[in-house]
C-alpha cells in the first residue's frame, strides 16, 4: 500500500524571484546555479544542476518553475528583465517571496518594488527576504540604507547561500508549526517538516562539514517529524479498521 507518509502532496507557499541583467552569462552566480536544480526525468532521482540551456528555458517562461534547492522543493522564477520581474511581485502576491539580486539591479528594481508592491515582503515571521549579492557592499549602502529592515547584503556568494537556505528551512519550520494547531492538515504539515529537515541538513552540512552532527535545531525538526508520523499512522489503522468494521457489517447484512 502506498503510504501517505511518502508522498508529496502539495506544492511549496513560497517563491524565489531572481533578477539580474547577466543572469544569462554563465559565468555568473555559478554557485547559485549550482544549488538550484532541476529533475526532467522521473526516473532519476538525482537532481542536475542548472544549465545554461535550463537557465534560458527559465528567464522564457511565462510562470515560475518548480525545482529542487538543496534537496528540496521550491518555485523558481529568473529574470533578465526588470518590468516582468515587476509583475511576477504582483501576480505572486499570495506566496512568501524570497528575492535575489545583484548590487547594480538592486539599486534600480528595489525602489521600483515598494512603489508598485509595497507590501511584497510585509511577513509575520521575518522580513528580510532581498539578498544582494555586490562586490561592494560600502557602494551599494546608500540605497540599500532605504530599504535595510528587508535587505541583507553578501559580497561572498557561499554565505548569501549559506543564509538563504537557513531563511527558508526556518520558514517551513514556521508553517509547520502553525499547521500542527490546525485540525486535519497533518499530511500538510509533514510535508513542511521534510522540507525543513532537508534544508537544514544541507546547511548544517555547509557549517560543519562532512560528517555532519546533528544539531539543535535539526533535532528539533527531526522530533516534530516522529511525532507528526505517529498520528498519521494512528490515523491510517483508525481508517483501515473503521472499513474492515464497515465490511464485518456489510456482510453480516446480506
Amino acid at each position: 500500500m502506498d503510504s501517505i507518509l511518502n508522498r508529496d502532496v502539495c506544492e511549496p507557499d513560497h517563491i524565489v524571484l531572481w533578477f539580474d541583467v547577466t543572469m544569462g552569462n554563465p559565468d555568473e552566480y555559478q554557485l547559485f546555479k549550482r544549488a538550484f536544480a532541476t529533475n526532467v526525468d522521473p526516473r532519476v532521482e538525482s537532481p542536475t544542476s542548472l544549465t545554461s540551456r535550463d537557465i534560458q528555458n527559465l528567464l522564457g517562461a511565462n510562470e515560475s518553475q518548480t525545482v529542487f534547492f538543496e534537496g528540496a522543493e521550491v518555485l523558481l522564477q529568473v529574470f533578465d528583465e526588470q518590468d516582468k520581474c515587476l509583475e511576477a511581485f504582483k501576480r505572486h502576491s499570495d506566496k512568501r517571496i524570497y528575492f535575489i539580486t545583484s548590487g547594480s539591479s538592486g539599486r534600480q528594481i528595489v525602489p521600483e518594488i515598494f512603489e508598485y508592491n509595497p507590501d511584497a515582503f510585509k511577513d509575520s515571521i521575518t522580513h528580510q527576504a532581498i539578498y544582494v549579492l555586490c562586490h561592494n557592499i560600502k557602494l551599494n549602502m546608500p540605497w540599500a540604507m532605504e530599504y535595510i529592515e528587508y535587505i541583507l547584503m553578501f559580497d561572498f556568494d557561499s554565505e548569501l547561500l549559506e543564509r538563504l537556505v537557513r531563511e527558508i528551512a526556518l520558514y517551513y519550520l514556521n508553517r509547520a508549526e502553525r499547521m500542527m494547531t490546525e485540525p486535519n492538515r497533518q499530511v500538510e504539515t509533514l510535508q513542511r517538516l521534510n522540507w525543513a529537515q532537508r534544508l537544514w541538513y544541507n546547511y548544517d552540512q555547509m557549517l560543519q562539514q562532512i560528517p555532519v552532527r546533528e544539531s539543535t535545531q535539526m533535532t528539533e525538526i527531526n522530533d516534530l517529524i516522529r511525532q507528526v508520523e505517529s498520528t498519521l499512522v494512528s490515523l491510517e489503522n483508525s481508517n483501515d479498521k473503521n472499513d474492515d468494521d464497515e465490511k464485518i457489517i456489510e456482510e453480516s447484512g446480506s
